[in-house]
């Protein structure tokens, strides 16, 4: 039997549940899904998949895998061993995770740590530290569920049992607004939803307690940013770094906010200090759009294959480059760019369109044919592809009347051409 990862919204006002959705199926992985436990800051899901049930601590084939809440990809982290991943917990801060993993014997279950960065991306694991360096081999019991908490629990087991189980003390569930907690955990879920102005409320409630939680002002500046109010944004961003200097996400976001200022130098500066302390992918892409815009095509090139050598899907990346080679003329080199695009992307028309343009250029009017034909399935009502495909065809003598009509479109759908 193999399990699917599901969903289901709840209002809390109401206090009632939505529709069941599917985030990923079974069927399609061919692997049984089980334990999904959501990093505190809501950005990514940790879960496990083996090959059936949901006890993956007795599967040997059961890895880690992460889930991306904002773009909905998912991967499995270079982490995993050739044997059972199971158990995990997130840190409060959401930068480490604590797994069980049999990879030391086979046999019994270790607590493993790793650091896991603002792009998901996990680092080489390490196993919990003993005095004693032989501990591991006499310890004949195994860790199944580690959790990371921020103190001692002060509560003994056998009364949280008897509460559990105590009916007449139980109470209907209700989410206290005024809790600064309930306020953080609000204002994450609505920003993953896009209900920008709610998770705006909710995070300045928050602040007004915990005014020296600095991810939360960062949170409030990237909402800010979006809304055009640049200048409280700014301001959120450099309280953010005021209070967390290594808060690196902050200063990404900042960066990027210079840049649609058009502020490039300064934006380029921050960039380059985010560099100085992590090798991140997006602040490298960041970087070599900076050069792109400055004609600068050696160093933008530099960054982009730095971007790529982190996130070799990172289609973006691949377009500029691309973009950067045919401005060159190494045809040879833009070609397999735009090729590697649309192999994941079949109807991005930037790609169809540049491809198209490459080959007219190297006269290959057969091939540069095919590909407008392709774009203009895709976008039929692009008075440029539509201009583009009519050229290549008005170069075949016996295919004027197809050229007419496409021109006749295009002036019909941009009269000013």
């Amino acid at each position: 039997m193999m399990y699917d990862l599901m969903r289901i919204g709840y209002d809390y006002r109401s206090g009632t549940w939505g529709e069941l959705e599917t985030v990923i199926s079974a069927a399609e992985t061919g692997l049984s899904i089980a334990q999904p436990r959501i990093s505190p800051d809501g950005r990514f899901v940790l879960f496990c998949m083996s090959r059936y049930g949901t006890f993956p601590i007795h599967r040997p084939s059961s890895d880690l895998y992460l889930l991306d809440l904002r773009t909905g990809q998912y991967r499995r982290l270079d982490i995993n061993s050739d044997l059972s991943e199971s158990y995990h917990s997130w840190s409060s801060n959401s930068r480490w995770i604590v797994f069980s993993s049999k990879r030391r014997d086979g046999l019994f279950a270790r607590p493993y740590f790793s650091y896991v960065d603002e792009e998901g991306k996990a680092y080489k694991p390490f196993l919990l530290p003993q005095k004693d360096p032989a501990f591991y081999d006499t310890f004949m019991k195994t860790y199944n569920v580690p959790e990371l908490v921020s103190k001692p629990v002060g509560v003994k087991s056998r009364d949280l049992t008897r509460a559990a189980f105590n009916n007449r003390r139980r109470l209907d569930a209700r989410l206290d607004l005024g809790d600064p907690q309930t306020q953080l955990s609000l204002g994450i879920h609505y920003f993953n939803t896009n209900e920008y102005d709610k998770s705006q409320e909710m995070l300045e409630g928050f602040i007004l307690h915990e005014e020296n939680h600095a991810p939360a002002y960062e949170l409030l500046g990237t909402i800010l940013a979006q809304k055009g109010d640049y200048a409280t944004a700014e301001s959120m961003f450099n309280t953010a770094l005021g209070i967390d200097p290594g808060l690196f996400s902050a200063r990404y976001r900042l960066g990027t906010l210079y840049m649609q200022k058009g502020q490039y130098d300064t934006a380029e500066a921050i960039f380059k200090n985010v560099l100085q302390y992590t090798d991140d992918s997006e602040t490298h892409n960041q970087l070599g759009t900076i050069y792109l815009v400055k004609k600068d095509y050696n160093k933008a090139e530099r960054e982009f294959e730095a971007t790529l050598r982190t996130n070799p899907d990172n289609v973006m990346a691949l377009y500029n480059l691309g973009v950067i080679n045919k401005t060159r003329g190494q045809y040879d080199r833009a070609i397999p760019r735009f090729e590697a695009i649309l192999q994941r992307d079949p109807v991005n028309l930037l790609a169809l369109d540049n491809l198209g343009s490459i080959y007219l250029e190297m006269g290959d009017r057969n091939e540069a044919r095919n590909i407008f034909f392709r774009a203009y399935q895709v976008a039929p009502g692009n008075s440029d592809i539509c201009l583009r495909l009519g050229r290549v065809l008005a170069m075949d003598g016996e295919r004027l009347q197809e050229a007419i009509y496409l021109y006749d479109k295009a002036l019909s759908l941009t009269p000013r051409l």
